[in-house]
């Protein structure tokens, strides 16, 4: 299942290969010395740990590729997929380590240059790379500790075990781009904070598009992948709480009716990952369809749109978008700039195939998409188009900052997403340091120690910062508001953007109020 996606890596890379270094791969110090500001003299150093997914492969991977595609494009039998899929264990579609670990340099030399955020200090780090693995972060979030870390920025996948040592440890950690719900319990993981907006925030948009409709039963198809378990978590913990709270409102007032206002879930699909336009998997969605249509006219699909592609089509062609049925798109990480790309190689047309097959055949799937999507919603970050003097001197500097890690320099600026990740990156690194100095001058003591290691209140001072690069949002407290507050929310202003020639509506923010 991952020959197509790795054959469309080794297309992209130069002759040769070498855009991803060999696995395994740690940088060398020498490398951290050349790219870090010199410390001053006088100044103490506090060492910060980043973990992070970097593709990586084996030396003899590429060989190996590269007759795999020969004998794929030659229709032969000879393509040795195991062998491939063993290589290629530390490659994954969602690492961005590849793309942004250059902001984190960016970051600490802007800090250490800085004679006015802890000018008796200097910040270093240490850094390893987990491919996605937990038992590879814990470990390494371990020998970090050993080493001497105060404070730990990432890992870029997981978090959930490494924040809960942290908390052991009563050390800060800042996350970037793991989402985790579970993980904003301060109550188990005090001293744990992020950047990146948790999965809930998109569930408090899509719970006011179905407040504001009075819709109350739904069913959810998602696919199998920890990201989108994650967002079902949130969405089931979020049914409970508010099932919760309209029985205690009405228990007095009106008892009798409870029940018809309280959420149903009623029934969840999963799609085993990856999900693939060519398999079997798209029979399954349109059996789910046909099982379920009679007990809900909601459905709500998350992470693949793919998927999302299928169900639609699934409902569309049994003649549920012609009555009252909606389908409801979640995607907590949307990255298309515009409406004509969203539409043309995002939620409508399928990219496997030619544009003009798309659209110039009168009875084209995309079509009979276009034409289903009067219906459907989908509930997505806002987009920001980085073209500011300050972010283009930002990324060119973490473009130049990526070879620390052994990478390519990227100097084209990278998709939204990419941004985003490097912008949470950055501002990471930064509230960490503006909050530690901020802790120090409030204690003015001279046991400088028990301050570093004093992770709540570091994290508490991170709470209500102003962010530095993300443009996104201006408060961590509000840091989704960049995300539509549908319906109910006065945070932002609400527009209905038509999208190509779809009818789709997509629920987007115009603007957000200041902080």
């Amino acid at each position: 299942m991952i020959l197509l996606p790795l054959l469309l890596v080794a297309a992209l890379l130069a002759p040769g290969g070498g855009s991803f270094p060999p696995f395994p791969y740690t940088e060398p110090e020498e490398l951290v010395t050349n790219f870090l500001t010199p410390p001053r003299n006088g100044t103490t150093e506090i060492l910060i740990s980043y973990l992070a997914a970097i593709t990586q492969f084996s030396g003899d991977f590429y060989d190996e590729l590269h007759n795999a595609s020969q004998n794929y494009s030659n229709e032969t039998d000879g393509v040795n997929t195991n062998s491939i899929n063993t290589q290629s264990t530390c490659f994954h579609m969602d690492f961005e380590g590849h793309m942004i670990s250059g902001a984190l340099v960016v970051a600490i030399n802007d800090i250490n240059a800085d004679s006015e955020v802890l000018p008796d200090y200097y910040l270093n780090y240490v850094y390893n790379n987990t491919c996605g693995k937990e038992l590879s972060s814990t470990k390494f979030f371990m020998d970090h500790w050993k080493r001497g870390a105060k404070a730990f920025i990432g890992p870029e996948m997981n978090c959930r075990a490494e924040a809960l040592m942290a908390a052991a440890q009563k050390l800060p950690i800042i996350s970037y781009k793991c989402k985790d719900e579970k993980v904003s319990d301060k109550s188990k993981y005090a001293t744990f904070a992020r950047t990146v907006p948790a999965e809930t925030e998109i569930t408090k948009s899509f719970f006011s598009l179905m407040h504001e409709h009075r819709w109350r039963k739904f069913t959810i198809i998602y696919e199998t992948r920890p990201a989108n378990e994650e967002l079902f978590q949130a969405i089931k913990q979020y049914v409970e709480g508010e099932n919760l709270s309209i029985k205690k409102a009405m228990e007095q007032t009106n008892p009798a009716h409870v029940i018809d206002r309280q959420f149903v879930i009623t029934n969840v699909s999963r799609i085993v990952y990856p999900f693939s336009e060519v398999t079997k998997e798209r029979e399954l969605v349109q059996t789910i369809v046909e099982e379920t249509h009679q007990r809900t006219r909601i459905y709500v699909t998350f992470g693949n749109v793919r998927l999302y592609r299928y169900i639609l089509l699934a409902m569309g062609s049994m003649g549920l978008m012609e009555k009252d049925y909606v389908l409801i798109y979640l995607d907590t990480d949307y990255n298309w700039y515009n409406a004509y790309h969203a539409m043309n190689n995002h939620f409508v047309r399928n990219t496997l195939i030619a544009q003009q097959e798309s659209w110039d055949r009168l009875d084209s799937e995309d079509r009979r998409l276009v034409n289903y999507s009067k219906n459907a919603l989908a509930i997505i970050p806002t987009p920001v188009k980085l073209t500011s003097p300050k972010f283009m001197d930002f990324w060119h500097k973490a473009s130049d900052y990526i070879t620390a890690f052994g990478l390519p320099k990227r100097y084209k600026v990278g998709s939204v997403r990419v941004n985003r990740f490097a912008c949470y990156l950055y501002d990471a690194v930064m509230l960490y340091a503006q909050a530690l100095h901020d802790v120090i001058v409030e204690r003015n003591t001279t046991d400088i120690e028990s301050v570093v290691n004093d992770g709540i209140a570091i994290v508490e001072k991170i709470i209500g910062r102003k962010y530095t690069i993300t443009v996104y949002c201006r408060h961590i407290p509000i840091w989704m508001s960049h995300l539509c507050k549908v319906c109910r929310v006065s945070t932002c202003v609400l527009t209905k953007t038509a999208m190509l020639r779809a009818t789709t509506l997509f629920y987007r923010c115009k603007r957000c109020s200041p902080c």
